[in-house]
């Protein structure tokens, strides 16, 4: 399901700002030129993605299918880790179909994709479900955590997916239904957020000042290094070796891949 709302000078995705907000370099390394490092997936990415796909399939297909989906996904071909493997794939997984169980769960659209237009660009994202719960409709977004502290407040992401919602759909949604994947718990729990209507302007007003910036970033070849993004959850940033490089060009192109689809926002 595809909702286009209109053209722009520029496509924008809200983990492409928030990763500026965060550190324009790394912007610039991830989505500017769209470099991943060399070697195998992250298995952070992997898990998440495949408890996503399952829960996908479980909707479309079955919970049979989906647990399938999840025993023959190619997890040796990522990295060992303790949490994140496929038998608290599968626990998670199982969590969920519980959860949603105890409720009256009818998916409307899945992966629904959506551009909307903004003054200095087009805000393009994705909701990973719309559906009805108990009779009520929601936007309902999955996310993969390790505690129940996950920041929803505020998120640019929930944010935009609300406000698109309420420009676009006849029907408005009650909110945006977060559910929270806790792969250290086992445990699923569901989160609502809505937004007053001067939330909604000011993510306007905040976004077409990020927006804007970016574009000066863009226009003049300079994207400032944020020192205290180097180092996040107890790991260094892929991308120091090139920031701190006087080389960057000779290791980037030794240590790291280009990926299209993120270059080109088509993730």
């Amino acid at each position: 399901m595809l909702l286009a709302l209109g053209g722009g000078v520029r496509r924008f995705r809200s983990t492409q700002l928030s990763d500026f907000q965060l550190c324009p370099a790394l912007a610039y390394w991830r989505y500017e030129r769209g470099l991943v490092p060399k070697g195998p997936e992250s298995v952070h990415l992997f898990f998440g993605k495949v408890v996503h796909e399952a829960i996908h399939v479980y909707h479309a297909e079955g919970q049979e299918a989906a647990r399938a989906r999840i025993e023959e996904a190619p997890w040796d071909g990522v990295e060992a880790h303790r949490l994140k493997t496929k038998e608290r794939a599968l626990g998670l997984f199982e969590a969920y179909v519980r959860e949603v169980k105890r409720h009256q769960f009818e998916v409307e659209a899945t992966e629904v994709e959506f551009e909307w237009p903004l003054t200095l660009g087009v805000w393009k994202g994705r909701w990973d479900m719309l559906a009805r719960v108990d009779g009520m409709l929601y936007i309902v977004q999955h996310k993969t955590v390790q505690s129940w502290g996950y920041q929803v407040a505020p998120d640019l992401q929930l944010e935009a997916y609300y406000y698109v919602g309420q420009k676009v759909l006849e029907e408005k949604p009650r909110g945006v239904l977060v559910t929270l994947l806790n792969v250290r718990a086992l445990d699923v729990r569901w989160t609502l957020r809505t937004f007053m209507e001067y939330e909604l302007e000011r993510w306007e007003r905040e976004v077409e000042q990020v927006m804007d910036f970016y574009l000066r970033c863009q226009a003049r070849g300079v994207w400032p290094r944020a020192a205290g993004a180097c180092r996040r959850w107890w790991s260094l940033c892929p991308y120091h070796v090139l920031c701190t490089s006087d080389a960057a060009e000779e290791v980037a192109e030794r240590l790291f891949v280009v990926d299209e689809e993120r270059r080109d926002l088509e993730w």
